[in-house]
Order: C-alpha cells, then structure tokens, then sequence
C-alpha cells in the first residue's frame, strides 16, 4: 500500500507526541538540569517537525497523488521482500539483541537491508561496520547508555 505523505506525517506526529509523553514519565536525577527523558524528547521534537513537513507536502500533492493507493506494491515483488526484510530485521533485533549483542546483530542487519535497497556489497559492508561501531560509540561512551553485548561479553573484560 502507498500513503501520501500527509498520512505518514500524520501517524509521525502522533508517535512522537506518544514518545514525549512517555519520556516524561522518566524519573529525573537528582543534581542535573537533565535526566533520561532529554534525548527521547529531542529526538521526538525533531520526528515531530518531520511530520509537519511531510503532513504540508502532503496536502500540497493530494491532488496527484491519492491519501491511499494499495495497488502500488502489491504486485511488486521486490517492494514486498523490502517490506518482509525491513519488518523482520526489526523483529529479530527485539528478539534477539540480548542474546546476540548490539554490535554483532546490528553488522549483518544493516549488511542485509543496505545491500537489498541497492548498496553494493563492499560498501555494504564497510557502512554497517562504521555505523554500528559509531552507534555503539555514541551510546555506550557519550550518552553512557548501555547496549546489549550478548557474545562478546565472553571476550575480555
């Protein structure tokens, strides 16, 4: 199914505010001008504004292009194999993050679906190293965030 832009905006907003209002019930630490809810509300304002943006775009094109039009994919075996991969992907992460590890299930993730929307292989390979090395980096090390290390806490310290 294809959605014009203002549905996607639309339901965006509404998982940001979602995100906001959850974050807020975050306990606050004693001694900071921050706590934990600070990056997911950021975060959220930015989703938000996207939502604006796609929401206007939207209702600019609704003339062209229809609020839903599910024939657009159906039959297009590719955009359904993108869709499985990207909604597995997802699911095997939830899954499995804690038994795996971040770094070692985020690698072939990321390899998988980079190199499936058309990134060749070698690339695919070097953007999933870095972006999951840089991941892991700006959570464990700046936002001190911990994130699963499945089997590689059995390696070193």
């Amino acid at each position: 199914m294809r959605c014009n832009d203002a549905v996607f905006g639309g339901v965006l907003i509404v998982f940001a505010a979602a995100v906001i209002a959850h974050a807020r019930t975050f306990p606050s630490l004693h001694g900071q001008a921050y706590g934990p809810d600070l990056f997911p509300t950021l975060i959220s304002i930015g989703l938000i504004a996207c939502g604006i943006a796609l929401v206007i775009r939207g209702l600019i094109s609704r003339q062209t292009v229809p609020m839903f039009n599910a024939h657009s994919w159906s039959g297009n075996r590719s955009a359904q194999l993108n869709l499985l991969f990207t909604v597995g992907s997802v699911l095997a992460f939830i899954l499995l993050a804690d038994t795996i590890g971040f770094i070692v299930l985020a690698i072939p993730i990321i390899i998988l679906l980079a190199y499936r929307f058309g990134v060749p292989l070698l690339k695919a390979i070097a953007l999933s190293i870095v972006t999951a090395l840089l991941i892991h980096f700006l959570f464990v090390r700046v936002l001190l965030v911990p994130l699963p290390r499945g089997l590689l806490q059995y390696i070193g310290g």
